[in-house]
């Protein structure tokens, strides 16, 4: 309520101006007092019963600008203002409602205000309705809360910041705003404030035009295992930021296989006693021998699996061979074998027969049958954001689709790419024959012919088969 109201002068002849945009008369007073709309305004100034300095007031005699040049208490304002049905109507709301800045000290103002103009409005502070008390980012009082795995906690202290105290912390930035909560802008962390610091690890720092492909590279690892020790990068890994932290190795100690004191082992591996039918498409190779499988989701990798299903990495792959030696073509959502029964070695061994996937809309010609997962295309898709999304190359992409020119540009809307496909020697790729002789320069490497008949022309192949003249051109070089 600290403002002043200015008085501004127009010709007399000027007319009485509308609730939006209007224009003054001679000497009238104007003040926006915020309200959501007249209706409000009206029932306020309409409870103001007549007083020494107020009079009638009228629709478009209050509605105007208000000018902010100080904070200047109402009781200072000349009395005309003060005593004004603008100024007496914008105390009022604010007292009324508890979503306002009217407090102990404006109720003391408002008060001193009334006595001034000989008019008498209740003065208490309007209590707060919501039913939130605490402070974001701390639990309230009396609730449980979770509990700090590291058993690590920092309090913040005047001067910190999310990067200052990573840093001092040797965990990543990403990591530490995560587990605690905290803004991306960090701009919820509080002084005093108790942080949990994650586990430890070997930092990276991210240098400009780094990517998550790039990083693991360079470190040797895949991309899984640096999304699972890195939780706070995005599926698209489109928010690293040069200059902030990335664990380069798993965070926490290594169990170095030292057995418990008083411990003895009872077994050196866990096998089943009866085989189970897959509960889903299983990855190609696997096992059927097998008493339980385990359906992967993302960020998981072989030493996890092994050590949540009691299975060393050694057996898992061993029964699983489609999973290379640094575990990195994992497949989510396929089911891989965790518990095979003790005689999955034997003479009779055999492997699955792989269900594939099945497209969940039209595929392109060619696209690979062999396929684990598929992705339907929508608007705003371009090959490389799919590439991110699946972790895999444009020739692995092309490999699966061979339709798909090399620069993209005939990616089709609604249509089911393969983006998991089989790479073992059984799934080569077998092309069509053709039916009769095809013209010079015609790829051999089709899917599909069509042989030409009278009244043919290239714009009736095209529609027919749903491809460009420049598709053609490409094929019929």
């Amino acid at each position: 309520m600290n403002m002043r109201c200015e008085t501004l002068i127009r010709p007399k002849e000027a007319p009485v101006g509308e609730i939006e945009g209007s224009r003054p008369r001679h000497g009238q007073l104007r003040c926006n007092i915020g309200v959501r709309n007249e209706h409000d305004f009206r029932n306020a100034a309409h409870r103001l019963p007549r007083g020494r300095h107020t009079s009638s007031v009228r629709r478009g005699d209050y509605f105007a600008n208000i000018t902010l040049t100080q904070d200047t208490s109402p009781t200072d304002l000349p009395l005309a203002i003060a005593c004004s049905p603008c100024m007496l109507a914008l105390g009022l709301l604010n007292q009324t409602t508890a979503y306002s800045n009217y407090d102990d000290r404006m109720a003391v103002v408002w008060a001193n205000l009334q006595q001034k103009c000989g008019v008498s409005y209740p003065t208490a502070v309007q209590p707060i309705v919501a039913n939130r008390t605490d402070i974001p980012g701390h639990a309230p009082s009396g609730y449980l809360v979770a509990t700090c795995s590291s058993g690590k906690t920092y309090t913040v202290v005047s001067g910190d910041d999310c990067g200052k105290i990573a840093a001092g912390q040797s965990v990543p930035r990403g990591t530490l705003m995560a587990m605690n909560n905290v803004l991306p802008d960090c701009s919820t962390l509080g002084i005093g404030q108790i942080l949990c610091i994650p586990e430890n690890c070997n930092i990276y720092t991210i240098q400009s035009g780094d990517t998550c492909n790039s990083i693991a590279d360079g470190m040797g690892i895949s991309r899984t295992q640096l999304k699972a020790w890195n939780p706070f990068i995005n599926p698209l890994c489109t928010n690293l930021l040069a200059g902030d932290g990335l664990c380069r190795t798993q965070p926490g100690a290594t169990w170095n296989g030292t057995t418990i004191p008083g411990a003895t082992v009872t077994k050196t591996a866990v096998y089943a006693t009866a085989t189970v039918t897959p509960p889903g498409a299983v990855a190609h190779g696997t096992n059927i021998k097998c008493g339980k499988y385990y359906k992967v989701k993302s960020g998981d990798y072989c030493e996890i699996i092994a050590l949540n299903n009691t299975i060393t990495i050694s057996l898992f792959q061993a029964v699983n061979p489609d999973v290379n030696a640094g575990c990195t073509n994992l497949v989510v959502d396929l089911y891989y074998c965790v518990e095979p029964t003790s005689d999955w070695n034997s003479t009779d061994f055999s492997v699955t027969t792989t269900p594939y996937a099945t497209p969940p809309a039209p595929t392109p010609t060619g696209t690979t049958p062999r396929c684990f997962q598929y992705y339907t295309v929508v608007s705003g898709d371009y090959c490389a954001k799919i590439e991110a999304a699946y972790s895999i190359s444009m020739a692995q992409l092309q490999l699966w689709n061979p339709d798909l020119l090399s620069d993209c540009t005939d990616l089709l809307l609604g249509d089911a790419y393969c983006v998991q496909g089989d790479t073992s020697s059984s799934a080569t790729t077998s092309f069509a024959s053709p039916a009769a002789p095809t013209p010079s320069g015609t790829t051999s490497q089709c899917f599909q012919y069509y042989t030409v008949v009278s009244g043919d022309y290239c714009g009736k192949i095209e529609a027919a088969y749903g491809i460009t003249m420049a598709k053609i051109s490409t094929l019929e070089s």
